[in-house]
């Protein structure tokens, strides 16, 4: 039985083989041609999947906190005299920290990409309110009164009027500075 079979077979497989033999050639070719089209699509799937990734990490990074940003502006500080090395150094108490990350205030102006807020002094020694200027950057965090509602970077600048009470936090040192980047905003 099985000689019959391979009987069978061996015509077909001969016949096969003879046609193999014939396009030899032209199978090769479209298996080179197979195998560039794939080659091509997975190193353009490779760099797409580079792409997305470093995307994503731009997006989920920290932003790069310099050590400039947590040096203290000039404006309204108290400088206090050491009685023993005659040095003169920022007033620095309970109330007046070195660092200060937030301060409060009202909305006078709201422009592309920043917002004029008339602060009630508390980022100064002196205490005496100032205006501000808060930029605003990609990062930078709007939230509603309920915290419900937020909106990332200038398109939180939609959700600003004038005349509203704001919280303003930065990842930067605002003590005596009149400019600064905002991290979040809240409306209170």
């Amino acid at each position: 039985m099985t000689k019959d079979i391979l009987d069978f077979l061996n015509p077909i497989i001969n016949t096969v083989s003879e046609k193999i033999k014939q396009h030899y050639l032209f199978i090769i070719i479209i298996l080179v041609i197979v195998v560039l089209i794939l080659t091509n699509y997975i190193f353009a799937l490779k760099k797409e999947i580079a792409s997305l990734s470093q995307e994503l990490f731009q997006e989920l990074s920290p932003e790069i906190i310099k050590p400039e940003d947590f040096e203290a502006g000039k404006v309204g500080e108290i400088m206090v005299k050491d009685e023993k090395t005659g040095q003169e150094t920022s007033l620095v108490s309970p109330i007046m920290p070195l660092v200060i990350s937030n301060t409060v205030g009202t909305i006078i102006e709201v422009k592309t990409d920043k917002i004029i807020v008339r602060g009630q002094g508390t980022n100064f020694a002196d205490g005496i309110p100032r205006t501000l200027t808060v930029s605003f950057t990609n990062e930078t965090v709007t939230f509603d009164k309920t915290s419900t509602f937020r909106r990332t970077g200038k398109a939180g600048l939609k959700l600003l009027k004038p005349g509203m009470f704001i919280l303003i936090g930065s990842s930067e040192n605002i003590r005596g500075k009149t400019e600064f980047k905002a991290k979040t905003i809240k409306i209170l």
